[in-house]
């Protein structure tokens, strides 16, 4: 499934060059991230599958050389989703998420990146993503508890844990949420898995973030 979403900000920047791949005398940046996917491979040997792939649409207020620039960026959201039939139809779910790298003189302009891991993870897991503001805090509730490493796209990725609790299926349960932070080909791509305890998809976590693809390619009528 394909869907487009919206949702907008402002933020204040200032910069004495221009915007990375864009002109200062534009009065709309624009840019577009492309999204990341999984084969079919590594979804039949872990069990999910290709739940949606939902393009989503970004608008901020940049103020550069003190005038004011409408930033537009085309995100991505990929989820992919896991049935177990004790606890419910999305008891795991693996999701990626691409957002364009804007720079100005050297420091990254796009808000999502200044996010802490779990902030990113609550602003790219909202069920309904216009909600997004990128302006959220790391909730207290959750713990890290580990960080691993997994080649993904040819790089040392560094994958952090963290337990917390979640509603999945209408219960409460305690849940493992790992979360990796990597660029590529001009995008900021952000791995997220979330799944219960009792299940511990860990083994199933590592093969789809080992076989990520970037950009990917998707029937969008599909």
């Amino acid at each position: 499934m394909h869907r487009r979403r919206a949702f907008l900000t402002t933020v204040g920047v200032v910069g004495t060059v221009s915007l990375a791949g864009c002109s200062l005398l534009e009065d709309t940046f624009e840019k577009s991230a492309s999204p990341a996917g999984v084969g079919d491979d590594a979804l039949d040997r872990t069990g999910f599958a290709h739940q949606e792939t939902e393009e989503i649409s970004f608008s901020e207020t940049v103020t550069a050389l003190g005038q004011s620039r409408e930033l537009r960026l085309t995100n991505w959201r990929v989820t992919y989703a896991k049935a177990v039939p004790e606890v419910g139809e999305d008891a795991a779910r693996f999701r990626l998420f691409s957002t364009p790298s804007v720079t100005v003189a050297g420091t990254e302009l796009n808000p999502f990146d200044a996010l802490g891991n779990v902030a990113l993870f609550d602003e790219v897991d909202e069920e309904e993503p216009e909600e997004m503001d990128a302006d959220g805090d790391d909730d207290e509730d959750a713990e890290e508890t580990e960080t691993r490493t997994i080649e993904t796209l040819g790089e040392d990725v560094t994958y952090t844990r963290y337990e917390m609790t979640r509603e999945i299926g209408g219960q409460n349960l305690s849940v493992f949420v790992d979360v990796g932070r990597f660029s590529n080909d001009g995008d900021l791509l952000t791995a997220i898995a979330i799944h219960p305890e009792i299940l511990d998809e860990t083994e199933n976590v590592d093969d789809l973030a080992a076989s990520v693809d970037h950009p990917f390619e998707f029937d969008m009528d599909g």
